[in-house]
């Protein structure tokens, strides 16, 4: 795992500390960049550890700081978290009903770091339990009009006879 780097408890801190100044601003960058590039990566220690302090530290009984409180429990779905004992622990969502359908929400982090932005169309499909959803690339008009006239100049004769 030499590609991640594991986020300290006092980054996060200082990320969700808006009274801390310059170190508020620097770790909320440095986490941004991590996330972005999908190598920062959380251990569970770290994630209780932020918890027990971000909510005695930062979050006071004042309705400001419960909104706060509400931010930091959001914001600690969009982390890529590992276990202690190793392997990544994949983000749980719930799918929730709209209308007729089900679905997810897929956080801005999250589609950040895939490069997607609302709108971006993508292609799903099924193996066995999975869901794997990926961007829908479509060929240029330039393409698809380069690939017709090499299919009409190479089968020219049997399509005049299928037209007639």
């Amino acid at each position: 795992m030499s590609d991640k780097a594991f986020v300290d408890t006092n980054v996060l801190i200082y990320d969700h500390d808006v009274d801390a100044g310059r170190k508020h601003e620097v770790a909320k960058a440095v986490l941004a960049e991590l996330w972005i590039n999908r190598i920062g990566i959380l251990s569970t220690q770290v994630l209780q550890e932020f918890y027990v302090n971000a909510t005695r530290k930062i979050c006071t009984p004042r309705a400001e700081s419960r909104l706060q409180s509400a931010a930091l429990h959001a914001c600690l779905r969009c982390y890529n978290i590992v276990r202690t004992g190793g392997g990544e622990m994949p983000l749980v969502k719930k799918v929730t009903r709209y209308g007729n359908s089900s679905g997810i929400i897929l956080d801005q982090p999250i589609l950040k770091q895939v490069g997607w932005d609302t709108g971006t169309e993508v292609e799903l499909r099924v193996e066995g339990e999975a869901i794997i959803l990926t961007r829908h690339r479509t060929a240029a008009d330039a393409d698809v009009a380069a690939a017709a006239d090499r299919v009409f100049k190479r089968h020219a004769k049997s399509l005049e006879r299928l037209a007639r």
